[in-house]
């Protein structure tokens, strides 16, 4: 995960009110590393629920699925298998593991199953949020990687990144915040105590991140905008990923959700010519 994706995500949760700020493939990495927290309840937590039981990526828009992803949970597992053909057989699997709070302590993810290619993990502060987040790719070590977070007043502030595991801190990104939203990060690499990036933050009246600058050079010139709109209950409906900030979307998603808010189509234009490319559809009918 780079250091750009990462603070996308804080900011998302920020937006959200959620202080977790780990993430791995599907709902996210965490891992207790043997704390208290690693009890594991008989039954499953109702936070965990809802997923999608399949999710259908149709890639040519014939009304038929190319790719089928499948989730399915015994107690703490979630298990997503990955048919990319659509032909009854996996080709990449992810079982995540999680703790009673609902959060992923384990992710580990097979290409082709039983294959390990990547295993990620967290460690947890006893107030729940995410101490650490790491990747350890069996592929090879300069692949590795772990952010360390740190906290004030409940508030995720600094994070710390080395890659590989165990080598010197290499980046330190500061976060800043106006009332309970963040907005803006700066990111220095090397410690060298210069701002290399910065991505700031735009919200509406209700608290909702609608815009997302990235600034590379942390020269007061933005280089990409992602910007977002949301419908009366806060669920993202759209979305436009410009990456060289002219105004000019690259990217364009269009998201639908259920009566209770789940997600269900998400349609992508992935040139911005104003026709959609992807259509991902969502069911749950196995809860």
């Amino acid at each position: 995960m780079t250091s750009r994706c990462l603070l996308l995500v804080l900011a998302l949760a920020a937006a959200c009110g959620d202080d977790d700020g780990g993430g791995g493939p599907g709902d996210g990495g965490a891992s207790d590393g043997g704390q208290a927290d690693a009890a594991v309840p008989d039954a499953a937590p109702a936070n965990l629920y809802p997923y999608a039981c399949t999710l259908d990526i149709d890639s040519d828009l014939d009304g038929e699925p190319d790719e089928r992803w499948t989730t399915s949970q015994e107690g703490m597992v979630r298990t997503i298998e990955v048919d990319t053909g659509v032909d009854g057989s996996i080709e990449m699997s992810f079982e995540q593991h999680y703790n009673r709070n609902g959060k992923v302590a384990d992710n580990y993810q097979y290409s082709p199953p039983p294959t390990l290619i990547r295993h990620d993990v967290s460690t947890f502060n006893p107030d729940g949020t995410t101490a650490t987040y790491s990747s350890d790719i069996p592929i090879g070590e300069p692949f590795e990687f772990r952010f360390n977070y740190f906290y004030a007043a409940g508030r995720l502030v600094r994070t710390e990144r080395d890659q590989p595991i165990g080598a010197p801190i290499e980046e330190e990104d500061q976060l800043y915040y106006t009332g309970d939203l963040l907005d803006h990060t700066d990111g220095d690499i090397g410690l060298d105590e210069v701002i290399d990036w910065r991505t700031s933050n735009t919200y509406d009246g209700d608290g909702h991140l609608i815009r997302f600058d990235y600034d590379g050079g942390a020269d007061d010139v933005v280089d990409e905008v992602t910007s977002y709109q949301v419908d009366a209950d806060g669920n993202r409906v759209h979305e436009e990923y410009d990456n060289n900030a002219d105004g000019d979307p690259e990217r364009i998603s269009d998201y639908t959700y259920d009566a209770d808010g789940n997600p269900l189509v998400s349609e992508y234009d992935n040139d911005g010519d104003g026709e959609v490319d992807q259509r991902q559809t969502r069911s749950y009918d196995c809860l």
